[in-house]
C-alpha cells in the first residue's frame, strides 16, 4: 500500500493513529472477555456431555427392560410418552454478542393408563426426559460457542 506524501494524507494517517490508540484497549478487553467466556462455555459443554454419557451408561442396566418396549403396540411405545415440545432460551449479551442461554425443555403432557405399562416405564420416561434436556442444553452451548468464536474472529481481524 502506497502512502501519498501530502499534508492531507499526513492528517488522515494521524487521525487513523488516534482512532487506533483510542479503541485498541477496548478491543483487547473485548478479546479477553470473549476468550474467557468461550473457555468457560466449552468447559460447561464438556461437563454436560460427560453427564449425558454417564446417564446413558446408567441405562445399560435397563437395556433388558427396554427390550420389552418392542412388545407394546405402536401407539403405546415408550417414545410416544416422551415428546419434547419447545426449548426455552433467553438471550444474553456478552461483549456485544447476543447469545442463547438454555432455560428449560418443555414436554408434551401425555396421559397414559398405568395399567397398560409395566412399573419401570415411569422411571424410564423421567430418565429419557433428563437425557433430552441435556441434549438441548448441549446444543445451546454449542451454538453459544459458535457465535462467540465468530465474534472473536471478527475482533482479531
Amino acid at each position: 500500500m502506497a502512502i501519498k506524501l501530502t499534508k492531507n494524507e499526513q492528517k488522515v494517517q494521524k487521525d487513523h493513529l488516534k482512532q487506533y490508540q483510542r479503541y485498541l484497549p477496548t478491543l483487547q478487553l473485548k478479546k479477553q472477555q470473549l476468550q474467557s467466556v468461550i473457555m468457560k462455555t466449552k468447559a460447561e459443554l464438556e461437563q454436560k456431555e460427560v453427564e449425558r454419557a454417564q446417564m446413558i451408561g446408567d441405562l445399560d442396566d435397563w437395556v433388558a427392560v427396554f427390550a420389552e418396549n418392542e412388545i407394546f403396540d405402536e401407539e403405546k411405545k415408550l417414545d410416544h410418552l416422551v415428546q419434547p415440545e419447545t426449548v426455552i432460551c433467553k438471550n444474553e449479551n456478552i461483549a456485544g454478542v447476543t447469545v442463547p442461554v438454555f432455560q428449560e425443555l418443555s414436554f408434551e403432557e401425555i396421559q397414559y393408563d398405568v395399567a397398560d405399562y409395566p412399573l419401570w416405564v415411569d422411571t424410564a420416561a423421567v430418565r429419557l426426559r433428563e437425557i433430552a434436556a441435556l441434549d438441548a442444553m448441549a446444543k445451546t452451548l454449542r451454538r453459544r460457542v459458535e457465535l462467540l468464536e465468530q465474534e472473536l474472529g471478527a475482533v482479531l481481524r
